[in-house]
């Protein structure tokens, strides 16, 4: 039979467990579930995970949304590209903002999934990468409602000055007459767009 110590001590843990649980349940925010693409190369689950890889029909679902298009480059087990999933895209403002305004494609910049370009021609992933000058990853290349790329980034940067770069092609900073199209000018004189961005609300 337990001695009334024991009883107590058990009662006290299950005390102090529910409630580390329910701490747990409120205090931590939703994440967005990091998906793996099949190949190495990380997805997030608001991406646009079904499509078939040809790039006019990826545009017109992006501009027949009011969205842009953004095709974001990777490689397998990429540490840069692991920490854009694992910080950026977790944090919610930013995630809200992409959302909102985009359709992000993946692609492997090493990858052999058969791609159709706006020109109508297919080739591998690789192939792709090379024409449009994929140097390293992650790399983002944002696309007009014509299909010409406007803007891209490369690299791994902080969540404030990543969503910059999404900011920058959704408001058509690359055409600012009075920063010359200048993303770091930019970013300094438009700061406020990328405040309000960075706090957006889902």
């Amino acid at each position: 039979m337990p001695s009334r110590f024991d009883v107590r001590f058990r009662t006290v843990l299950i005390a102090v467990t529910l409630f580390l649980t329910t701490v747990s349940m409120t205090a931590t925010p939703t994440r967005a579930a990091t998906l793996d693409r099949g190949d190495g190369c990380a997805t997030q689950d608001w991406f646009k995970n079904d499509s078939l890889l040809e790039l006019a029909f990826d545009l017109a679902d992006a501009n027949g949304s009011g969205k842009m298009l953004a095709v974001l480059w990777e490689l397998p087990h990429c540490d840069s590209c692991a920490r854009l999933h694992e910080v950026n895209f977790q944090h919610e403002g930013t995630k809200a903002y992409i959302k909102k305004n985009f359709d992000v494609v993946v692609m492997n910049m090493r990858g052999g999934l058969e791609v159709t370009d706006f020109d109508g021609r297919r080739m591998p992933e690789r192939i792709l990468a090379l024409k449009y000058r994929i140097g390293f990853t992650p790399t983002v290349v944002f696309f007009n409602a014509s299909g010409i790329e406007v803007f891209r980034l490369a690299g791994y940067f902080d969540p404030f000055h990543y969503l910059g770069a999404f900011v920058f092609a959704r408001t058509g900073g690359y055409a600012d007459p009075e920063t010359g199209g200048s993303f770091p000018l930019w970013t300094g004189k438009r700061k406020t767009l990328i405040e309000q961005a960075f706090a957006s609300k889902p």
